[in-house]
């Protein structure tokens, strides 16, 4: 794991983990539910990957930031890099430059020095998918 930001990461003991998981059945509920949920969206990465352009690539990346179990707290304005999000979506920098400016002439975001604002998710979330 790579945090590019300041995170808050929690560390248990793993026999605190293990007893948790063993007798707590919110707590091994909410651990398989967030398991799924990176199984889905990795499973979706891997396809988008395979399937869609650049573009299509990069609204993907973005549009996954906005998963409601995954990322709760997720504002419409995301302060992050054209670096991060070449990382997000395993595309060079230069590219991921590019695929936002098409994005932001489809009116799908706006772009601002290391942030950019979300103007139509859905539209985002449809990009490349050929539902748009």
């Amino acid at each position: 794991m790579i945090a590019v930001r300041t995170s808050d990461i929690l560390l248990l003991p793993a026999e605190l983990f293990h007893l948790l998981l063993a007798q707590s059945l919110p707590f091994t509920a909410y651990v398989i539910r967030q398991l799924n949920e990176r199984m889905g969206q990795f499973i979706a990465t891997i396809q988008n990957q395979r399937l869609l352009d650049v573009e299509g690539q990069v609204a993907q990346a973005i549009a996954q930031l906005f998963h409601p179990t995954l990322y709760p707290r997720t504002s419409l304005v995301l302060e992050l890099s054209q670096e991060e999000i070449g990382l997000l979506s395993g595309i060079s920098r230069q590219r991921v430059n590019q695929a936002l400016g098409r994005l932001a002439e489809l009116k799908l975001i706006g772009i601002s020095y290391q942030s950019i604002r979300v103007v139509d998710l859905e539209g985002l979330r449809a990009f490349g998918l050929g539902t748009l």
